[in-house]
């Protein structure tokens, strides 16, 4: 019998011998096993690998970085030579010694490996320079820069978002409304845009109402009220003189 299987875009050990095992990834079509002797690496782009490690040669770091024969890896990925030893810290998202940081797909360039810090939700920064996965944001202040949430990041002059875009001048934090949109300094926007013709006083975001729902209402005689007409037919908020289907369509007078 096969130590391993896929099933399902799934790794899967076989039982007889899944005691041996520690699984250190299995999601998202992809996969990490390792025992005392093998190393297992599934990956549905990639296919299945297995490597035979010793105590000496192996040691998993987290998420799906793990160190084989004096290379760091991510999944079935090669990222370069690093030593144990010389690691000054790890996440799921980056790892990082002395000299170098990397990411999931490969080093961040012009870190400072010395004093890196993972902030979360994918943004970063060391004691000059701010990053958003392993691109350098340009301009960002590494000494203000803090996180929002996996959107937003702000420093003392600007608030950064999707993929550390300038978003807006930094006087307030974004405000969440839902559905994308969110508030500035009394202003909406929906995605990296801002939505001049919107007045956030009477700005309301319309429920998500997918087809199973919109049966289901009209089976029921049809929308109750207006809010519920607008929603069925495909906006996404409304203020008081107009409708949208995001900022990305013009708004439509009510």
């Amino acid at each position: 019998m096969s130590v391993y299987r896929i099933e399902k875009n799934r790794l899967q050990i076989a039982d007889d011998v899944r005691d041996r095992f520690v699984i250190a990834h299995n999601e998202f079509g992809s996969g990490i096993a390792y025992s005392s002797d093998t190393l297992i690496v599934f990956n549905d782009d990639e296919g299945t690998k297995s490597f035979p490690i010793r105590p000496d040669t192996f040691r998993w770091l987290g998420g799906e970085f793990f160190i084989l024969c004096g290379f760091l890896h991510h999944n079935v990925f090669r990222l370069g030579r690093i030593n144990p030893d010389e690691i000054l810290g790890f996440t799921n998202v980056y790892v990082w010694d002395h000299s170098k940081v990397y990411y999931l797909n490969g080093p961040v360039d012009g870190a400072n490996a010395a004093a890196f810090q993972d902030l979360g939700e994918f943004w970063a920064r060391d004691d000059q320079k701010c990053f958003f996965q392993e691109r350098e944001i340009l301009g960002g202040d590494a000494a203000s820069f803090r996180v929002i949430d996996d959107t937003f990041a702000v420093d003392k002059d600007r608030i950064y978002g999707f993929g550390g875009r300038v978003i807006a001048e930094c006087s307030a934090d974004p405000a969440p409304l839902g559905n994308g949109y969110y508030a500035i300094a009394g202003h909406v926007f929906f995605g990296s845009r801002k939505m001049p013709d919107a007045d956030l006083q009477t700005f309301r975001v319309l429920p998500v109402i997918g087809p199973e729902n919109k049966r289901r209402i009209w089976a029921a005689g049809g929308p109750k009220d207006e809010v519920e007409s607008m929603a069925v037919s495909g906006f996404t908020a409304y203020d008081s003189h107009h409708k949208y289907k995001g900022a990305w369509h013009p708004p439509e007078r009510k």
